[in-house]
């Protein structure tokens, strides 16, 4: 099966259908003094939430029902939380804290959020940039010394696409100098890592890191959020 949704578009089904029923329950109250044409009209806005829903519902089942019948697709953690209110109500829940595990080793006790393009190159915060990673596994991959299999074990599935390509054009050239025995520059922009500076060039428009920095830092270049990458 290709082109499976992605985790997040899933649980953003599921909230929206949520949204969508307690909008349903609203708009059938009946309430003293409607008239014939309020509830014309109420039952028209229910019968257009009732086929939202429907279209909400086919997303969520025909991806679950992917994940089934392909036994060798990775089952990501929900990004939401859910509970179920008094009614049985399913709901999403504010209260509580995830605790991901370690998006390689399943480590769930000390959990680190790690950087795909780095913050000092202006990299995002959110979770397009970011991976879930335990303390070893994050130094692991930001020094470019992960296993092979480790590496493949990650799943870029909800990433941005710059962090994507900077995971293949930098971060994956770095690390296939490792598994070959050959030297692996700790800090790729200080020692002018080839690669990061021809990808710098193509997504930023500068020649190098540094002159990316100076440019991101720039207070008009902060405001307008054009030196955010990975977003």
């Amino acid at each position: 099966m290709a082109n499976h949704v992605d985790q997040n578009e899933l649980d953003q089904a599921l909230l929206a259908l949520t949204e969508t029923i307690d909008g349903l329950r609203e708009s059938l109250i009946c309430r003293a003094g409607d008239t014939e044409r309020d509830y014309f009209e109420k039952m028209t806005k229910a019968n257009r939430q009732v086929n939202e829903i429907a279209a909400e519902v086919r997303i969520i089942f025909v991806e679950l029902l992917e994940r089934c019948v392909d036994s060798k697709n990775h089952i990501p953690r929900p990004t939401i939380e859910w509970s179920r209110d008094d009614y049985g109500n399913l709901r999403r829940d504010h209260n509580i804290k995830p605790n991901p595990p370690c998006e390689i080793c399943g480590e769930i006790r000390a959990i680190e959020i790690c950087h795909i393009i780095p913050s000092h190159l202006g990299g995002s915060k959110g979770e397009t940039n970011t991976l879930h990673l335990c303390a070893k596994h994050h130094i692991c991959f930001d020094h470019g010394i992960l296993s092979q299999e480790e590496w493949d074990t990650i799943d870029w599935r909800g990433k941005s696409n710059q962090s994507k390509t900077y995971a293949v054009e930098v971060m994956l050239e770095r690390q296939k100098l490792f598994w070959a025995g050959g030297k692996v520059p700790p800090n790729m922009t200080y020692h002018s890592f080839p690669p990061l500076t021809e990808w710098i060039k193509k997504h930023t428009g500068k020649n190098s890191p540094d002159e990316w920095n100076r440019k991101r830092r720039n207070s008009l270049v902060k405001k307008s959020g054009k030196g955010i990458l990975g977003n």
